[in-house]
């Protein structure tokens, strides 16, 4: 990193050098109870200024475990797989408590404060943070790994100048991202509604269920100890290939006596699958066997009688109700839907000729929403690719002007190091927050 050429004026040098001591809450110091405690959940998405977050009621003092912050500094979460969670601290949070589990940045005198915000959320500094992480059940960066990291830093008054540019572009790109994410949600929106307006002109025969209509199985997964029960000639699903799809492979293949009963365990083409286990977007997801397959014990396999119902229909019914069907599973840390569940969602009941229009009208549309979405999802690319080259031009010295008038940033770096080895006197007491 330090071996790339700086703009004249600028200067390598340490988060350490730059940033201020925070203290940790000192109970004497506080004569409230009531604070705005930042937790890394509260930090939605990548990184951002943070906006309103819960008020915790604290029935005494903050222990010393607490960080107290002031407006202006960026939090850092320090493990993973929340090391994107980087926000900067608007006027609302001077004086609350922060999360152990977030590094404080506090800018000294030679740095802008959203410039140190920006120069932690570049990719290059990431990418050093994340090379540091230790840890296998729950892994973490130590603070004083992050503040030894390197960073390119400009005079002062260049910094004012770089983060009045980049505010002004970023905030265009804000809002654009705004108005796709709204894009979205309508798109989102309209799909799960699309079946409902699809069924309006269609005689409805009776509102059934799954567990009415349609037979439901649970697979499992064969021991994995036991070589002979894999690589046989039986497709096997798991969970993360219900992903709103047809299946006509996977990525994995077991024994048909791995399998156990035929009758319970491996399913003909047609049968719905639904996810019921999985994180990030995977519960609730459905898919159709194009192959004859069996499947693992975190999705269920729904197996229709064709003189009733065409698999398309019963597809396209569980992925109109997806978001939900996700929300209605039930657990802690990894909410899950069962069998049970699966066999109340509800299911409407056509004629096969009526349900075959349904499925073709749905189909167009779903055909129309993938042309936008990709629409979407490429200008949100575009966005974050204009995102990142604009920090990159920022940080190379390349967005504003250099002045040769600025004080370099060595001479201030210089000043700091000086105050720092100068006789303090008696020893600074911790900042009591207010």
């Amino acid at each position: 990193m330090t071996d790339r050429t700086l703009p004249d004026g600028w200067a390598w040098t340490t988060l350490r050098e730059v940033v201020r001591p925070v203290d940790k809450a000192d109970p004497a110091g506080f004569s409230r109870q009531t604070f705005k405690y930042i937790d890394i959940s509260a930090v939605d998405g990548d990184t951002q200024r943070l906006g309103e977050v819960p008020t915790v009621e604290i029935t005494s003092a903050p222990s010393r475990a607490r960080q107290v912050v002031r407006a202006g500094d960026t939090v850092f979460s320090t493990v993973r797989p929340y090391l994107r969670k980087i926000a900067w601290l608007p006027e609302l949070f001077d004086g609350e408590i922060a999360s152990t589990g977030f590094c404080v940045l506090r800018p000294s005198k030679a740095i802008d404060s959203r410039f140190l915000y920006f120069t932690v959320t570049r990719q290059a500094f990431l990418d050093e943070v994340i090379a540091k992480q230790r840890g296998v059940s729950y892994p973490a960066v130590r603070p004083a790994e992050i503040l030894e990291v390197p960073i390119p830093l400009p005079p002062l008054p260049e910094q004012h100048r770089i983060v009045e540019v980049l505010e002004d572009h970023l905030s265009r790109l804000d809002a654009v991202e705004r108005v796709l994410e709204e894009a979205r949600v309508k798109m989102r929106r309209m799909r799960a509604q699309h079946l409902t307006a699809a069924l309006r002109s269609r005689e409805l025969i009776a509102s059934s269920t799954i567990g009415d209509e349609c037979e439901v199985f649970v697979g499992t997964t064969p021991s994995r100890a036991n070589p002979k029960l894999w690589n046989g000639d039986l497709p096997w699903v798991s969970s993360g290939e219900v992903a709103f799809n047809r299946i006509a492979t996977t990525r994995e293949r077991i024994s048909r006596e791995a399998a156990g009963n035929a009758r319970t365990r491996i399913h003909p083409p047609g049968t719905v699958m639904i996810a019921m286990i999985g994180e990030g977007k995977t519960r609730g997801q459905v898919a159709i066997l194009d192959i004859e397959a069996a499947h693992n014990q975190n999705c269920a396999a729904i197996r229709i009688d064709s003189s009733k119902f065409l698999p398309e229909f019963v597809y396209h019914s569980l992925r109109s109700r997806y978001e939900h069907n996700r929300n209605s599973g039930a657990g802690g840390v990894q909410p899950a839907l069962n069998k049970q569940k699966v066999q109340r969602i509800e299911l409407p009941v056509l004629t096969i000729g009526d349900q075959r229009d349904v499925v073709a009208e749905i189909e167009e549309f779903e055909d129309a929403h993938t042309h936008v979405m990709i629409a979407i999802d490429k200008a949100s690319i575009r966005s974050a690719a204009l995102r990142r080259s604009l920090l990159r031009a920022a940080f190379n010295g390349e967005l504003v002007d250099q002045d040769p008038t600025d004080e370099p940033a060595e001479a201030a770096l210089a000043k700091l190091r000086t105050a720092a080895k100068a006789p303090t006197g008696r020893r600074r007491k911790a900042v009591a927050a207010p």
